[in-house]
């Protein structure tokens, strides 16, 4: 079975989460880094990074941006925001995009107490009003 680097990268779990999914929901910091690194050494284009690592949703419908928000992790918030401004995706949809039961990262972390998380969104908020 010869698997190339991009299938490995997308490849899904039965709950329809990729490597991406689990290292953000676990604050994986170092192999969001690598995968990222992966990610482009595949040659992934700017549409598949966007759709399968930055927004694409899992089975219970939350994508790796809001997990990272359930999480708290704020190393890890960071570095993805940095990724998608770098790749120059629309930031507004990561702040806007809604999980299935219409929670945004914003509410997501409010809900759990991460307060440095929900500077960060604000601040970010405000830098892509001012565009």
């Amino acid at each position: 079975m010869d698997l190339n680097l991009d299938e490995l990268l997308l490849a899904e779990s039965e709950d329809g989460k990729i490597a991406f999914h689990l290292a953000a929901e676990e604050n994986h910091v170092e192999t969001l880094k690598k995968l990222w690194v992966w990610a482009k050494e595949a040659q992934l284009n700017r549409i598949e990074l966007k759709k399968k690592l930055l927004i694409e949703i899992d089975q219970y419908e939350k994508t790796a941006w809001q997990r990272m928000a359930l999480a708290g992790g704020l190393e890890a918030f960071e570095t993805l925001w940095s990724w998608a401004k770098a790749a120059e995706l629309n930031t507004d949809e990561l702040l806007l995009t809604q999980t299935g039961d219409g929670y945004t990262a914003f509410l997501l972390a409010a809900v759990n107490n991460h307060v440095g998380t929900l500077r960060k969104i604000l601040v970010w908020d405000e830098e892509t009003q001012s565009k």
